[in-house]
Formats: C-alpha cells, structure tokens, sequence
C-alpha cells in the first residue's frame, strides 16, 4: 500500500460546494482517471483518502490538501495529469508526492490557515484597523453551538498580518490564523469582530476569501503541508 499526498486548487463555481460534495467529485475522478486506489473492506468498500481542513463553502483556495492510497506505485506526473483530465472547472491539483503509509493523518496536523480577504472599507479606517489589529487582545462576542454567550480574545488566533490598499475603498487583508482541532478562527467571523470594534460594519457577504495554504506547527516556525512530500508540481 502507497500514499499519495497531494495538493489542490478550489477556484470558480467548486468554490460552492460543501465538503461531503468534494468528496463525492473526488471519487468520480478517482474511478475515471484509472488510478489503482485501495478500498475499504466491508459491504459498502469506498476508496481510503482523507482531507485535510474541510473549507468553508464560498471560500476560494489554492491550499487544499489530501491523502489518497494506492495499490501500487504511479508516476506523479502521471498522476496528477489523469486526474486534471476528469476533475470538474475549478478543482485542480496542483502537486504531489509520496509519503510515509504510515505518516500521521493530515487533519490531525494542521495549525494554521493562511487567507487573503479582499473587502471593502472606509479610507479612514484603514489606519485603525491596522492599529487595532496590532493591539495584544481583540475581544470580540461569540455563540457557540450550544447557544452560549463567551468572550474570545481574536488575538489569540491571530499569528501574522498584512494590509494591502487597493483602489478606493478596497483593501487586502493576510492573516495567518489559528486552524484545526487545537483552536480555530474563521475569516468571517474575524471581519466581524473588527467591524464592531472599529464600530463600522464590515459586509462580510461581498468579501472575497481565498484559502492560500495550511501549516503544521514546528520548532521552526509555521511549516506549509506540501514541505511534507517529495513535490512534483504542475504549472
């Protein structure tokens, strides 16, 4: 048994698609493109290939990545060209490589997301947004999923920002932020908090959010998932 470790774009109309639905477009390719995957055992066998950090429908992203394993080996490039030629406008993988069978799950390493949110904002406000977002707590109200009312402090899940003016009032945010099982911030909910404590509401539904990579976290620092495989990238 071989693993596949590979990393993919989710750009255009696939960007609205839930997660169960990627799979499911995953696996039609899989099937077509004749990559020999190893299945299951069971009465309902389906291929073993696991995610990363499911992506939040509307989210655009060129960091997305994915396990896959295989009965034997296959050329990378092989690979990953069989599998451009039967993935739906959108969703594309953009490199690959093997690693460990063994090697720990992907969704049990993840730290950090990097986006990049393109929104709008009053010219005025750029200045305090970039002071507030240097200020060592940001405390902004959250529901959780059991209807609780808490306090979070946004700093905690911020670990790096950048502020890019554009044209008029538009401005681009990157933000490394916390993802995973270990702490989470959503770049829908940051937009919000900054809005309330600028006291300027920020439309979240016209920002555009792209998903630029995932991060382990190491003694060295952030450490992008595809340093984890031998690479073989497409361009």
């Amino acid at each position: 048994m071989y693993r596949i470790r590979a990393r993919y774009e989710k750009k255009g109309r696939v960007k609205y698609l839930g997660h169960l639905e990627i799979i499911k477009v995953f696996e039609r390719a899989f099937r077509r493109s004749g990559v020999p995957l190893k299945y299951t055992e069971g009465f309902n066998p389906h291929p073993k290939m696991s995610f990363a950090l499911p992506s939040s429908v509307g989210f655009s992203s060129t960091g997305e990545y994915m396990d896959v394993e295989v009965t034997e080996i296959v050329e990378m490039h092989k690979f990953i060209i069989a599998m451009n030629e039967t993935l739906p406008e959108g969703l594309r993988i953009i490199a690959g490589g093997y690693v460990e069978p063994k090697a720990k799950s992907l969704m049990s390493k993840v730290d950090y997301s990097e986006f990049q949110i393109d929104f709008s904002i009053q010219k005025e406000l750029v200045g305090r947004l970039e002071k507030l977002l240097s200020l060592e707590s940001i405390l902004a109200i959250k529901q959780t999923k059991s209807g609780k009312i808490v306090e979070n402090n946004l700093k905690d899940d911020i670990h790096g920002f950048e502020i890019i003016k554009g044209e008029g009032n538009a401005i681009t945010l990157k933000v490394l932020l916390s993802a995973g099982s270990r702490g989470n911030l959503n770049p829908i909910f940051l937009l919000k908090g900054l809005g309330e404590k600028l006291g300027e509401e920020i439309n979240s539904n016209e920002a555009n959010v792209l998903r630029i990579d995932i991060f382990a976290s190491t003694d060295d620092g952030p450490l992008s998932f595809e340093k984890t495989i031998s690479e073989v990238a497409m361009q």
